[in-house]
């Protein structure tokens, strides 16, 4: 066994090559910098071998019902505990047998890689068992990945970090993953993680005064969600949770639309009172008449304070904001989508006459239904990419359209960036390369700039990432092939690329549209082949809504007389990640592509573009409600707009 003293000689097999640097090592007084390199990473090698083939082992640790075998040296070298610990038992018997507690066998074993292999993997599922591991261990440079996984993550990981820091009793960390988790709650309730949430933890953030939705009916919804995972064994839960639901600030549709919504779980005793009551107090107010029973009273929770009714049904002074406030303050108080740039035009890109670029930032808010100017870019941009990440919005390449002559337009590789609170502009790191019709996506709060057009009407395949932090753009693996107007979305700590069109060599056949989808992993540093859509389409969008991958609109290829063009399509897909598979699962009103699209809560919004069967660019809002497959009409865009890009605004604090 490991650690067992012996007179035999042991055998270990240097089964390792550092490519030829046994070569550049020589007995030398004055080493070079690269000679004490190899010295140095041959020791830890051979190192890494007898670890591997469990020889020499002189330390046991026992955690939980696991052991592990090391050597006391690489235990020390990484590890200030150790090292303390060793030291303390220089004469000891060989093995030394040491016991941890408070860690977990999982995580320490994460950590022994890391001490002989120099490669981990944290993530946002496990970073709280290696938080207390690393902390305890004494592991700086692994405490510090810990510590900076948690002071920053994206919303859509709120859930993950707080369910860690919760199993492993991280109070401080569990209470600011709550924090984002109410912030952004419209935005997570869809997602895959919101059903796991254990009831206790549900009822608390339900029933908060901070918790930010545009109405009561996401409250509803997401407790409906919830509820209907595991019908069967959570109906019992059902007047608990519902009980949180301020029913009094709804208005007679929204009552109407749970009692829809809700079926069997909505007329249980206990949830069919609460209706009840609502709907007798709001008639009562619709006949300006008071209530003769007792009613309980519902206050508007932090976010709605400053804002409007929903509808002026009533005019009852319990609901009605104590003082005036402006549009601009009604923003300040929900989620909003903010369309950025694109040519707004009342024709079709190409007749010179008819093109306006852009320089608007436009905003609009879902709960007023209403657009108003937000701020103005630095210069005209079209065929650009935006996201967004810890409240600052990057505009990612694209073309100023004033620089082109006859229609013919030059990428650019210049990010700027604005402060969503205080709007102020500046910019960063350009690309390493020119980009214009390409995508961004944002996963684990870095910005991956994949395909586009680059300069000289090169088609590229080319992916990088680029780092806020560093304020650096780096290369990864390229694409399959080169591709431009493809649709690309985060999900699920991937990246997905959809559709697009490819550079076919020739000038009469046209440009090939391609139906691929890849994916790919930022752990790997790899791409790979998913089940393709099932018709080829290009300048699309895909988004993340409920947990589930939509792709919107888009354009065919059209023959008429020969030539090759594009057909505006409206149907949209939803992707079965399980399954791998596409599938039709609605029509649009208007058939567009190279359109606006962003996803809030539950429905998914597409805007302007344009549509080949109406002939022009397009100012139609549509909403699309994953959840009941119900589509409404949103405000109209003040003017027709083609070739936007939007982002989610969250509430500005």
């Amino acid at each position: 066994m490991p650690g067992e003293i012996t007179d035999k000689p042991i055998k270990v097999k240097r089964n390792f090559s550092l490519e030829g640097a046994m070569d550049k090592v020589r007995a030398t007084e004055n080493p070079t910098a690269t000679e004490r390199m190899v010295h140095f990473a041959l020791m830890g090698q051979y190192l890494k071998t007898l670890y591997t083939h469990d020889q020499l082992c002189d330390v046991i640790i026992t955690v939980g019902n696991y052991t592990f075998s090391a050597h006391c040296i690489a235990l020390a070298c990484h590890s200030d505990y150790f090292a303390e610990v060793l030291l303390k038992n220089r004469r000891h018997t060989i093995p030394l047998k040491i016991r941890l507690e408070d860690i977990t066998a999982s995580a320490f074993q994460k950590i022994l890689e890391f001490i002989y292999t120099a490669e981990i993997r944290i993530n946002y599922d496990n970073v709280g068992e290696m938080y207390v591991a690393t902390r305890k261990l004494q592991i700086l440079p692994l405490l510090s990945v810990c510590q900076d996984l948690f002071s920053s993550f994206p919303p859509d990981k709120a859930i993950a970090v707080m369910e860690t820091a919760d199993r492993n009793k991280l109070k401080v960390f569990y209470e600011k993953a709550y924090k984002v988790v109410l912030s952004h709650f419209p935005e997570i309730y869809p997602s895959s993680g919101f059903p796991t949430l254990d009831v206790e933890k549900l009822h608390r953030m339900l029933q908060d005064d901070d918790l930010r939705v545009l109405t009561e009916l996401d409250v509803f919804r997401a407790a409906m969600r919830w509820l209907t995972y595991d019908k069967e064994n959570r109906m019992r839960y059902a007047a608990q949770l519902m009980s949180c639901v301020r029913f009094m600030l709804m208005t007679s549709k929204d009552l109407v639309t749970c009692v829809e919504e809700g079926g069997q779980i909505m007329t249980s005793d206990g949830c069919q009172s609460l209706i009840l009551a609502a709907n007798w107090y709001r008639t009562c107010v619709n006949l300006g008449r008071e209530s003769t029973f007792p009613l309980p009273t519902h206050t508007p929770r932090t976010c709605m304070v400053d804002l409007p009714p929903q509808v002026p049904e009533s005019t009852d002074p319990r609901f009605l904001p104590s003082r005036a406030i402006s549009s601009e303050t009604a923003c300040q108080s929900t989620f909003t989508i903010l369309a950025i740039g694109g040519f707004s035009t009342a024709s079709m890109p190409g007749d010179e006459d008819g093109i306006a670029p852009s320089t608007s930032i436009l905003r609009y808010n879902p709960l007023l239904n209403t657009w108003k100017l937000w701020a103005a870019l630095p210069e005209p941009r079209t065929n650009h990419a935006v996201a967004i990440v810890n409240g600052v919005i990057y505009i990612v390449g694209g073309c100023n359209p004033r620089d082109g002559r006859h229609g013919i337009y030059v990428p650019k590789s210049t990010v700027f960036k604005v402060n969503a609170r205080t709007r102020k502009w500046s910019q960063v790191t350009s690309m390493n390369e020119n980009r214009m019709h390409h995508k961004v996506a944002v996963v684990s709060g870095l910005v991956y700039a994949v395909g586009g057009e680059g300069l000289n009407n090169i088609v590229l395949a080319s992916v990088e990432v680029y780092n806020h932090v560093t304020n650096q753009w780096s290369y990864i693996a390229p694409l399959s092939t080169g591709r431009i107007g493809i649709a690309a979305c985060a999900h699920s700590g991937l990246l997905y690329i959809v559709g697009g069109y490819a550079d076919s060599g020739t000038s009469t056949s046209g440009e090939p549209i391609l139906n691929l989808v890849e994916c790919y992993d930022p752990h790997t540093n790899r791409w790979s082949s998913r089940n393709p859509i099932p018709e080829p389409r290009c300048h699309a969008n895909l988004s993340e809504c409920g947990g589930k991958l939509y792709l919107s609109g888009g354009a065919v290829s059209s023959y008429a007389n020969g030539d090759c063009t594009y057909s505006s399509v409206g149907s949209i897909l939803e992707y079965h990640e399980k399954r791998d598979q596409w599938t039709a699962r609605t029509e649009m009103t208007s058939p567009r592509h190279n359109a606006g699209s962003a996803a809030l809560g539950s429905c998914l919004y597409v805007m302007g573009g344009i549509s080949t069967l109406e002939g022009s660019a397009l100012s139609s809002v549509e909403c699309f409600d994953t959840m009941t497959g119900i589509w409404s009409r949103g405000e109209d865009m003040p003017s027709p707009v083609v070739g936007c890009a939007c982002v989610v605004l969250p509430p500005v604090k």
